[in-house]
């Protein structure tokens, strides 16, 4: 016989936690690509204005006054002034600057995928924070997303693998480039395409 416990956390609703999906880093990195360029996003170009324009979503940062430390994101985000819903809401901290920003709207890009739109889950609620499976799949997708395959090594290569042009070029922190390239040389050693080791020139 079911108890009243069980029935009442039955009729509960569905956690708005992220679920991981479970998918290789090389799916996810793939997938992440693929979206960034058939979506029409151009590396290194406004993330922000992207996410409107291509998602129907908003991107705003919480007030200085709040203790907001990491971003988080809202599925579905909130309505405006006439009544239409946002498809997602990226709420940044105001205490990071334009890289971090980045890479985050590609993190909760990421938990949006993934999390939500892969799953098929009506709702979700993440806090940038932690470690745990779902949060490096996060990871993973804005790596692929912000710095495609093909654009990174074009780039790379065409660079001479000069980290200062590559940050000017995708708008990410030098560690983001360094942990990018390596990645991709994870992928594949021996055929990985790149022609020139990294150099700070």
């Amino acid at each position: 016989m079911t108890s009243l416990a069980q029935q009442e956390s039955f009729l509960q609703p569905q956690s708005s936690a992220p679920v991981p999906l479970g998918a290789s880093r090389k799916k996810i990195d793939d997938v992440a690509g693929s979206i960034a360029l058939r979506g029409g996003y151009t590396p290194g170009s406004d993330l922000k204005s992207w996410v409107k324009d291509h998602l129907h979503g908003s991107v705003e940062t919480s007030s200085a006054e709040s203790d907001t430390r990491y971003g988080y994101l809202t599925v579905p985000g909130k309505r405006d002034k006439t009544g239409t819903e946002s498809k997602l809401d990226i709420t940044l901290s105001p205490f990071t600057g334009e890289f971090d920003d980045r890479f985050t709207i590609a993190h909760e890009l990421g938990h949006y995928f993934l999390h939500c739109i892969a799953q098929g889950r009506d709702g979700l609620t993440v806090h940038r924070e932690g470690n745990d499976r779902a949060e490096t799949e996060a990871n993973w997708f804005a790596e692929g997303f912000l710095m495609p395959k093909e654009n990174f090594v074009e780039a790379w290569n065409e660079l001479g693998g000069s980290i200062p042009a590559l940050i000017h070029r995708f708008k990410v922190a030098a560690d983001v480039i360094s942990l990018r390239h390596k990645t991709l040389i994870d992928f594949d050693p021996l055929n990985h395409g790149f022609r020139y080791p990294g150099k700070w020139a």
